[in-house]
């Protein structure tokens, strides 16, 4: 106890205001630094959402289109049934997929700058 009590005496007023101000800053720091983990968490959240859900849609559109029964195949002139050219298949098919990225980097971009 007179150990304590000749720290407390020595110790000077601008000390003791000294440390008060390193306690309450130590304070300040730790609960503003919780609060941005705690965004920075839940931004990644928010980034992981809507990445999950552009490759969710981009999967889905890369399955393709159902299959086709053969009534709805198309006849032509000769009354024989014609499939459809597979050329314009497959640009559909890019066109939809670069939408597709089109979209999802807009949405990032979107997340990002409203974070």
């Amino acid at each position: 106890m007179d150990h304590v009590r000749s720290i407390i005496d020595a110790m000077t007023i601008a000390q003791a205001f000294k440390w008060a101000l390193v306690v309450l800053v130590a304070g300040f720091i730790g609960q503003f630094g919780r609060k941005f983990a705690e965004y920075l968490i839940e931004r990644a959240r928010r980034k992981k959402k809507a990445t999950a859900a552009a490759e969710r849609a981009l999967r889905e559109t890369r399955s393709g289109p159902p299959e086709t029964s053969s009534e709805s195949v198309p006849q032509d002139a000769e009354g024989s049934k014609s499939l459809p050219d597979p050329s314009k298949e497959a640009k559909t098919k890019a066109k939809l997929e670069k939408k597709m990225a089109k979209a999802k980097a807009k949405q990032l971009k979107k997340a990002a700058k409203g974070d």
